[in-house]
């Protein structure tokens, strides 16, 4: 795994031991107006595990936000593949629990960089030169290419009916090549906006602290404790637990909402502002639609 971490770090040129997946900004009054010029796209904000594909040589890895990989055999390919996407868990007629992964993203292709080509240039090349081969061949599992709307059908993807947990929608701009870390211009949107905070039990309270150069030592408060789930997540936490967190303005408490098992640091300060400044400048799905709906520039 070694030589893949140095080799996706070295392909993102992004920094030494830290998943190098693009990360997007939240929405909210304050930049919505950037969706107007017509320049992304949108697709739901799928509510799963978000991993990094590998493949080369035929031997393929999953990769976790805490930069650790396990062999998968999914989707394999001679030439070197490197994918962005999401492992979710669809529910299928008959009740069956199938797991999937969803391709939003391709960074090489068969041996080719292609980051820095159009979005949907990106996806087609994946999708004709390896993922319809592999499935002509029968050598390829659950893959699939997500689905991507032009802004204007904002309510098309309001309204999709999944089979997997969706949690919002994300803008991806057509043009702009793939890079890691944050990225200004793709957003994501969430009617309710989430902070993940590294949690502690304390005598009969949940402390919560959020990350300061790295390390989860910043204290923010306790978590609500008026909250009916609250004793759930208390006797569920013994170390070091992140959780995700929404804000409760009736009682101005941060509420825990779940764990995050696949995460192991706190959101930084800066991020945790920049998030309360989403809570603060918020949007409801109908304002966003009804927004992007009358200013929209084709």
């Amino acid at each position: 795994m070694d030589e893949i971490r140095i080799d996706l770090t070295t392909e993102l040129c992004f920094i030494p031991g830290i998943f190098p997946g693009a990360q997007p900004v939240s929405l909210d009054w304050s930049n919505v107006h950037t969706l107007l010029q017509d320049k992304h796209l949108v697709a739901e904000k799928t509510d799963g595990e978000r991993k990094l594909f590998y493949s080369c040589n035929n031997e393929s890895y999953l990769i976790d936000r805490q930069f650790n990989g396990i062999k998968t055999d999914i989707l394999a390919t001679k030439e070197r593949t490197i994918l962005d996407g999401e492992l979710v868990i669809d529910t299928v007629p008959g009740n069956r629990k199938v797991e999937r992964f969803l391709v939003f993203d391709v960074i090489v292709c068969n041996g080719s960089t292609v980051k820095h080509l159009p979005l949907l240039t990106r996806l087609s090349l994946f999708l004709k030169n390896v993922l319809e081969p592999a499935r002509v061949a029968n050598a390829c599992q659950e893959v699939y290419v997500k689905e991507f709307f032009k802004i204007k059908d904002i309510d098309t993807v309001m309204n999709l009916k999944l089979q997997h947990p969706s949690d919002g929608l994300v803008f991806t701009p057509k043009e702009d090549a793939y890079y890691g870390g944050r990225c200004e211009n793709l957003f994501k949107y969430k009617s309710t906006t989430t902070v993940d905070f590294a949690a502690w039990k304390v005598d009969f309270s949940i402390e919560l602290y959020c990350g300061v150069k790295g390390e989860d030592s910043m204290w923010i408060g306790y978590a609500d404790e008026g909250d009916k789930y609250f004793s759930h997540f208390y006797h569920s936490i013994s170390d070091k637990t992140i959780v995700e967190c929404d804000w409760e303005n009736t009682r101005q408490r941060w509420r825990i909402v779940k764990k995050r098992n696949d995460k192991s640091k706190a959101n930084d300060i800066k991020i945790v502002n920049w998030n309360i400044r989403t809570i603060v400048n918020g949007l409801c799905p109908e304002q966003l639609s009804q927004y992007i709906k009358s200013n929209l520039i084709e």
